[in-house]
């Protein structure tokens, strides 16, 4: 008998979400194959299902990954680093459901603090999503230079979308492409911003 199995095609992938920590800035790819930058972003993280484990970003082809299961998986070789990935979901800002996948310090400072706050918040245990807003950038100093660091706050809980069902399918997404040459941002605090206000049309 004929093995049950079916090649994926492009729209079985996710297609990504990416933070420029050089730049402090998120773009997506449009249907054109370019970057578009995403200003104000602003979307629903579905923090419930992230996944954690083991990324290497390949200069080309797409990320490899060993995702945890349970336990902390251990490093497949050398080259991965410890990341997450989490879908995000907003038809204004991105165009629908987006892959956000990192091994980025930044980023991963960002979504530690990001899932501390939305794990002890009540709204969690009544099964309602985040919306989740980047408030500014914090510019964070080292040896290789400075990159930025999201800062990400949960401004809303709303019922989970039927375009966050996809979450559950659990296959790759399109490799991002690597840091664009761009000028680093205007570095913003959180206090410095004005109160944020959205309604479920806004993201």
């Amino acid at each position: 008998m004929p093995l049950n199995l079916q090649p994926r095609t492009s729209e079985d992938f996710i297609p990504y979400l990416k933070y420029n920590g050089k730049a402090g800035r998120w773009y997506i790819r449009n249907e054109s194959g370019m970057e578009d930058e995403v200003r104000d972003m602003t979307a629903i993280f579905d923090l419930a299902n992230i996944k954690t484990g083991w990324i290497m970003f390949a200069d080309n082809g797409p990320p490899v990954s060993e995702w945890d299961n349970g336990a902390m998986a251990a490093q497949p070789g050398p080259g991965f680093k410890r990341g997450f990935s989490v879908n995000v979901f907003s038809p204004q800002k991105l165009g629908g459901l987006r892959e956000y996948q990192s091994n980025a310090n930044v980023s991963i400072i960002a979504i530690k603090e990001l899932y501390d706050e939305f794990e002890k918040a009540p709204e969690f245990k009544k099964g309602l999503v985040p919306v989740v807003s980047c408030e500014g950038v914090e510019p964070v100093k080292s040896k290789f230079g400075t990159n930025y660091q999201p800062k990400l706050k949960i401004v809303k809980w709303v019922p989970r979308p039927a375009g966050l069902t996809a979450a559950e399918n659990d296959t790759a997404q399109p490799r991002a492409p690597g840091n664009i040459d761009v000028p680093p941002p205007v570095t913003t605090t959180i206090s410095e911003r004005q109160p944020i206000t959205i309604d479920q049309e806004e993201f």
